[in-house]
């Protein structure tokens, strides 16, 4: 008997991923939630990361970490 299939359980997180990843499902669409679009400077600082090399990232994180204590 499965407590999950029945109802009678609640998956946690985890499982709920694993589950979907093994249907090849989004769980997205399970809750129905789109994420807003970022803003253009978002898109333009995320793409800058994706091809940063690792002494760049370094760089960033510390630079980051440097605003953070300020704020």
């Amino acid at each position: 008997m499965c407590i999950i299939e029945n109802g009678n359980s609640i998956p946690s997180l985890d499982t709920f991923i694993k589950i979907a990843q093994t249907l090849h499902f989004d769980i997205n669409d399970f809750f129905n939630i789109s994420p807003e679009p970022l803003s253009e400077l978002s898109s333009e600082i995320i793409e800058k990361i994706k091809s940063a090399d690792p002494k760049s990232l370094q760089l960033i994180k510390d630079i980051l970490a440097a605003v953070e204590k300020n704020y």
